[in-house]
């Protein structure tokens, strides 16, 4: 028996009582993933910078055009932030009651929703400022493209937070960015639109990582034992969107 501890507090495991050896949780693997939790938080905001300066360098954009690209991009984080949020409260309690199938549809349809409506908003008020003539259309539609695009990807990455996947955010981005920037190098001498290219695959790809993230991570969540399976059933759409609301 006194070797048996020995050896526990010599590798540091946390051993349940009555749970089997093969389960015993490595507590220096969680405790690892944890402290990198903050460092790999900052890798999103950096990759956005660093994304902003490769295109303004790549179309050679003014001053006036890199601060629009930031400002939708900021506005974006903004917005999705709460929205993220009130989405997160109805599908966190299915995770807690152990119905990951219901969890999952919930955010897929709420987000869906959400989403839609936020950025049809968004499209009727620039409609506003155009008409009006506030800004040049050159410029508001940069501002609405980075906008509208970041807009979506935060939504759709606010899922992996709830499943404590959100490395796969910072996967995605940089597998964005690194896509765009390879693709812009090779087809910059063969045609004019090289960046319109390079952006639309390297944003294809960024939600392509994200949604098979999520699809991963719910079908994990699926595969563990439940007490009750029932048939999964949504309340109303418009009870949904309630929901969802930040406040």
């Amino acid at each position: 028996g006194e070797a048996v501890l020995a050896t526990i507090k010599a590798r540091r495991l946390a051993v349940r009582p009555g749970q089997p050896a093969s389960q015993v949780r490595d507590t220096r693997r969680e405790a690892l993933q944890d402290y990198l939790k903050g460092p790999l938080g900052l890798l999103p905001p950096v990759l956005l910078l660093l994304m902003i300066v490769a295109l303004s360098a790549w179309a050679n954009w003014s001053q006036t055009q890199v601060m629009l690209l930031s400002a939708g991009m900021t506005g974006s984080l903004m917005l999705s932030n709460g929205l993220i949020q009130g989405v997160s409260r109805r599908t966190s309690l299915y995770l807690g009651m152990s119905k990951p199938r219901m969890a999952a549809r919930y955010l897929l349809l709420s987000t869906t929703a959400v989403t839609a409506i936020a950025l049809a908003l968004i499209l009727l008020a620039a409609a506003l400022l155009s008409y009006f003539g506030v800004f040049p259309s050159s410029e508001l539609s940069l501002f609405l493209l980075s906008f509208t695009a970041l807009t979506v990807v935060w939504m759709a990455a606010g899922g992996l937070s709830l499943l404590q996947q959100s490395i796969w955010l910072s996967i995605a981005l940089a597998a964005g960015l690194g896509t765009c920037a390879a693709i812009n190098i090779v087809a910059a001498p063969y045609t004019p639109h090289h960046l319109a290219l390079s952006v639309s695959a390297g944003y294809t790809l960024t939600l392509t990582v994200i949604g098979l993230a999520l699809m991963r991570g719910f079908a994990r969540l699926a595969t563990r034992p439940t007490r009750v399976k029932a048939v999964t059933r949504l309340p109303s759409l418009a009870y949904l969107l309630d929901e969802a609301a930040p406040y």
